[in-house]
């Protein structure tokens, strides 16, 4: 099994290449990008060109500011695949037990929706207060939305089990 800044390369390495070989740093993925906006210190074209250049060790927080959304995706002109990147590159990191804390807090989100119907709960005494006043408690969610979330949550469980 060859490396690659601690991911395989044969998961990752040729995806990196093809993918690193059509940006050409215009930018367009990076300004798009709603994680980029919010947190100023996520860049898609960043984590493209670093994992093109082999320096995984680079993104590895990094990687998980990524939402996924395909936004920088969209925008590309040259349609340059960032999202399957950063899913092979988690993917290999969680398969060899790198990713415990990451996966815990993925764990905690998805609990929370499936329980509360949000990802964060309130967490004042003052807003639960007023929830119950109300009479509004958590939203429940659609059965084909809870079915794949459970499904999700289960494979998270098993890998956070099988990971320590």
């Amino acid at each position: 099994m060859r490396l690659l800044g601690g991911v395989e390369l044969a998961e990752i390495g040729q995806l990196a290449l093809s993918e690193g070989r059509r940006c050409i740093q215009c930018g367009a993925c990076s300004s798009a990008c709603p994680s980029a906006r919010a947190t100023r210190s996520f860049s898609p074209r960043r984590v493209l060109l670093s994992l093109f250049r082999g320096a995984t060790t680079e993104v590895e927080e990094e990687q998980w500011l990524c939402l996924l959304c395909h936004t920088c995706e969209a925008v590309c002109p040259n349609s340059a695949r960032i999202v399957d990147l950063v899913e092979a590159l988690r993917r290999s990191r969680v398969r060899r037990g790198v990713e415990d804390e990451a996966l815990l807090a993925y764990r905690e989100a998805l609990e929370n929706v499936l329980r509360m119907g949000v990802v964060v709960p309130p967490t004042s005494s003052e807003a639960e207060g007023f929830s119950r006043a109300k009479g509004v408690g958590p939203r429940q969610l659609p059965p084909e939305a809870r079915s794949r979330l459970e499904e999700v949550l289960g494979v998270v469980r098993e890998v956070v089990a099988h990971a320590r």
